[in-house]
């Protein structure tokens, strides 16, 4: 008698503990959507060209669903022109 309330109490308790974490809502979500919206640095990289084909290699083995290759910020070189070719001026970002 006694082991058949123990296992009519456990399957009771089980069943309220597995509803409670049902209705819970996810708490990380939002966090996760706004580190998604500003991106994420993934590298550096010599030129223009190469950034463009590490974004593409990461999408196509489904490492992000996006990315940008921008502009490293130079904090005032200074009238230097700067055109797709320069070296050591381009930054991986992406989003999840």
């Amino acid at each position: 008698m006694v082991t058949k309330t123990k296992f009519a109490v456990g399957v009771v308790l089980g069943a309220a503990l597995a509803g409670t974490l049902a209705a819970t809502p996810a708490v990380a979500a939002p966090a996760a959507q706004a580190a998604d919206r500003h991106g994420r640095v993934e590298g550096t990289y010599r030129s223009y060209d190469d950034c463009q084909d590490a974004g593409r290699r990461g999408q196509r083995h489904h490492q992000w669903r996006r990315f940008d290759c921008d502009r490293r910020d130079d904090h005032g070189r200074g009238g230097r022109h700067h055109d797709r070719h320069d070296r050591d001026d381009w930054v991986l970002k992406v989003y999840r």
